[in-house]
């Protein structure tokens, strides 16, 4: 394709495109004049900062010091977090325009993955609109969320009818059951799979990419309903009508892992939500370690965090002990490192010439398999740069679940640590001869 026939596409894709239109699929916009105003999704604010005209097919968020504006292209990446092409092609599989190039088995897939993350997120937010006043006043008590967390985070509840508030939405039998939130009993009739569980929404660019359910009090004994937490089902011989666009590829606070400074990694996603409560940038896999296969994904999510902090809990089996040193790992872009400063967690002394070689390409402050230090505490406890693990037995802080000033106590620690351990070494690297004389 020559630069005039791009230059085209791009064209014909805006001139079948309405931006507001657009935006209202990520954000509720109102009126005002000439113009409509919403909320910024990037950044808070109390009054709605993201202005959209639709005479001239731009927008503006005005917000966190309003870099972000543009056209309708400019949205879609600014809201999905995706280049340019994606969104390019993403506009022109929903109007309707072909792409040179591009299967159109291709353009069918990205059209079939968007629609099932529209009803995924009508179903976030009609789970949310069901969690009443007393499960809001637990999740304030038990975790410390605030109002505010708990309907930004979008959390929810099963409370059932799901089946028929997305038929309202306009989705067919068929795109209903493909989403994996309904299972068939037989006879025209279908089970919520999240029924009486709290329901977390994995957020991604402003849409829900995949959801998981916590057991409640309203659960079930029944056996099939017996699990902690249950995740979205995929398609399986056992699921055939589920589609194979849902997949579990995600990490909690995938949008949090592409900014700059301290990202905490936590275990699961209720330290995670708390973790963004009290002001971190939060990722979380839900389990206590990252699949193999997850790990170049890991890595490239990471890329842009100055230092990464892995917050795991601190269980008697020490399921958290070995999942932290799978992470540091995993985060480090290379295998678990066969050092004693990786593979042991009983506090005995190393060689010093062991520890300062560390591992291949690192230093004495730990691996630099990125941009970044990366330390692990087996005990809930977080010690950037550190040489070796504590000791095993070392008190646990905020030990078990944490809520949001557990999480945050640990990470405000971890950084005046980190801050103080800076300045030691930089006070030990001076000349001598610039020391103050006592």
């Amino acid at each position: 394709m020559d630069q005039s026939s791009f230059d085209q596409l791009v064209a014909d894709v805006k001139a079948r495109t309405d931006l507001v239109a657009v935006v209202r699929r990520h954000l509720e916009l109102r009126e005002s004049g000439n113009h409509y105003v919403g909320r910024s999704l990037k950044n808070p604010d109390t009054t709605p900062s993201l202005v959209v005209w639709p005479d001239t097919q731009k927008w503006h968020d005005y917000s966190g010091g309003g870099s972000g504006g543009g056209d309708v292209f400019a949205f879609v990446q600014y809201a999905r977090g995706v280049p340019f092409m994606l969104a390019l092609r993403e506009l022109a599989a929903d109007a309707g325009v072909p792409v040179p190039g591009t299967s159109n088995a291709d353009l069918e897939r990205l059209h079939g993955r968007q629609r099932l993350e529209e009803l995924l997120t009508a179903a976030a937010r009609y789970y949310h609109q069901q969690l009443r006043d007393p499960m809001r006043w637990d999740l304030e008590r038990e975790r410390g969320y605030t109002e505010a967390t708990i309907d930004k985070s979008c959390l929810g509840f099963g409370a059932g009818d799901l089946w028929g508030h997305l038929g309202e939405v306009g989705a067919t039998d068929d795109e209903r059951l493909s989403t994996g939130l309904f299972v068939p009993l037989g006879g025209g009739r279908h089970a919520d799979f999240f029924a009486n569980r709290l329901v977390f929404p994995y957020w991604r660019g402003g849409r829900v990419v995949y959801l998981i359910g916590r057991r409640t009090s309203a659960s079930t004994d029944a056996e099939w309903d017996a699990a902690k937490y249950r995740k979205l089902p995929m398609r399986s011989e056992r699921h055939p009508y589920i589609s194979p666009l849902i997949t579990n590829d995600y990490f909690f606070g995938e949008d949090d892992a592409n900014a700059d400074g301290l990202l905490l990694i936590t275990e699961g996603i209720a330290d995670a939500i708390a973790a963004q409560q009290a002001g971190f940038k939060c990722l979380s896999p839900v389990t206590t370690t990252f699949r193999a296969q997850d790990h170049e994904k890991l890595v490239r999510l990471t890329a842009k965090a100055r230092r990464v902090v892995i917050v795991n809990d601190s269980e008697d089996s020490g399921a958290g002990e070995r999942g932290a040193r799978d992470r540091e790992g995993a985060a480090c872009g290379r295998p678990r490192c066969a050092h004693r400063h990786h593979s042991e967690a009983g506090g005995r002394r190393q060689d010093r010439r062991q520890r300062r070689r560390a591992c291949a390409g690192g230093r004495r402050t730990g691996c630099r398999g990125r941009r970044g230090e990366v330390a692990a505490d087996v005990y809930g406890r977080v010690h950037p740069g550190r040489h070796r693990p504590p000791r095993a037995g070392r008190r646990a802080e905020a030990r078990g679940r944490g809520d949001a000033a557990a999480v945050a106590h640990r990470a405000e620690r971890a950084e005046g640590r980190h801050r103080r351990a800076v300045l030691t070494r930089q006070a030990r690297a001076e000349p001598a001869a610039r020391r103050p004389r006592a």
